[in-house]
């Protein structure tokens, strides 16, 4: 049976985001057991932001045209299903999310054990924030469909990524990233089952419910993408 992938979260979504460092954590705590609890931590921050930049990186103009003409389209419907509701329900709307803000922040400081040291780290009155967006929205999605249709047309080309693993090439370079930072473990040309590198691949991608194989992956990444990641048709925004 195959795991649930893993997803990194973005760290707005700081319950989830948290849940899932701690998985990491303990992972890379069996491959750096001499590394302090503090360092470590920021080893797994790292390391998750590194994902998370590789996977950004990781579309094509094809794959992702199809995805901006639905926006388009989602748009229009949006907006209109939003002004058909009655302004009693509009009202009602308003009041539920401000509730819904403030409950979300009692119920954080009630249960969580973290230590926190900035009021953004609270749940935000994200509900109410929503609905605002949402309103501004339906009054100006015009001209919103009208930026995307401009970045349609002038999308370049992207990473070639056809049927190649994004999700191992992104905990790869969050590992090689990792590794090289202080040179802990040495990040081979190609992996062997009795490399340390290997078997750090090899847990995190079984933490990360990724099935193909580490020797596949890494000889597709070095082929592929390592040298090549720099010289990429990326659009930078």
């Amino acid at each position: 049976m195959n795991k649930a992938k893993l997803k990194i979260p973005h760290r707005r979504h700081t319950d989830e985001f948290y849940e899932v460092a701690d998985q990491i954590e303990e992972v890379l705590a069996l491959h750096f057991p001499d590394v302090i609890r503090r360092q470590l931590q920021h080893r797994t921050y790292s390391f998750m932001d590194d994902y998370r930049d590789f996977e950004a990186d990781f579309w094509s103009r094809e794959g992702q045209i199809p995805v901006i003409e639905t926006i388009q389209r989602q748009l229009v419907s949006i907006s209109r299903s939003f002004d058909s509701l009655p302004q009693v329900i509009m009202n009602e709307l308003e009041a539920m999310a401000d509730e819904h803000g403030e409950n979300a922040k009692e119920a954080f400081l009630r249960t969580t054990t973290r230590d926190f040291l900035f009021k953004s780290e609270l749940p935000g009155p994200d509900a109410a924030t929503a609905l605002k967006a949402l309103r501004a929205l339906s009054d100006h999605h015009e001209k919103l469909a009208e930026v995307f249709e401009k970045v349609r047309r002038s999308l370049p080309s992207g990473m070639p990524t056809r049927n190649r693993p994004g999700d191992a090439y992104a905990v790869i370079y969050a590992s090689i990233c990792m590794c090289r930072e202080d040179g802990a473990i040495n990040v081979p040309k190609a992996v062997k089952e009795t490399g340390p590198f290997f078997r750090l691949l090899s847990d995190l991608f079984q933490l990360f419910g990724i099935t193909t194989s580490v020797e596949g992956a890494y000889k597709g990444w070095v082929k592929n993408v390592e040298d090549k990641y720099d010289n990429f048709d990326l659009m930078q925004i």
